[in-house]
């Protein structure tokens, strides 16, 4: 799915199988939607949309210009990272930080959940790094932000009203 047709879905409104959550903070609900599509014809939820099809108008434009940044970061990448998760850790990872850290920021407690859906796809699009890159399972391993990433944030903050 690419950013075009994530606007579209969010267009058309939600349905049988399109489930907006406004933050991750709804993720017990998700989660029996979820459970509900599977059940049935399958489907979307997508967290950083109200109801209303209204994304946060608080942190509107950071959010759609960080969305845009890891789509076009990661080609064939779905709904797995949302923009509000990704701002979460890009704003974290600011100071190098453990994977239990960002882990409990996100509240997430399954360690390969959080490594397929959230850690990997990070450091394959280059929006974060391994303190030691040599050395993945070492346990002073610690995840920072790249070059790419500090420019995203620095021109999302140049933008902001």
């Amino acid at each position: 799915m690419n950013l075009e047709e994530l606007r579209k879905l969010v267009e058309r409104g939600e349905n049988e199988q399109v489930e907006f959550k406004k933050s991750t903070g709804q993720r017990t609900s998700a989660a029996k939607t979820v459970c509900a599509m599977l059940n049935g014809l399958g489907g979307f939820v997508i967290f950083g949309v109200t109801d209303t099809a209204q994304v946060d108008a608080e942190h509107k434009a950071n959010r759609i210009r960080i969305l845009e940044g890891v789509i076009g970061g990661m080609p064939g990448l779905t709904a797995q990272i949302t923009a509000q998760v990704t701002a979460q850790v890009l704003h974290f990872c600011r100071e190098p930080r453990r994977a239990s850290e960002i882990m409990e920021i996100l509240k997430l407690k399954h360690w390969k959940t959080f490594q397929i859906n959230y850690l990997n796809p990070l450091l394959e699009a280059e929006f974060i790094e391994r303190t030691i890159p040599d050395k993945p399972r070492s346990s002073k391993q610690r995840y920072r932000l790249t070059e790419k990433s500090k420019a995203l944030l620095d021109s999302a903050k140049k933008e902001s009203p």
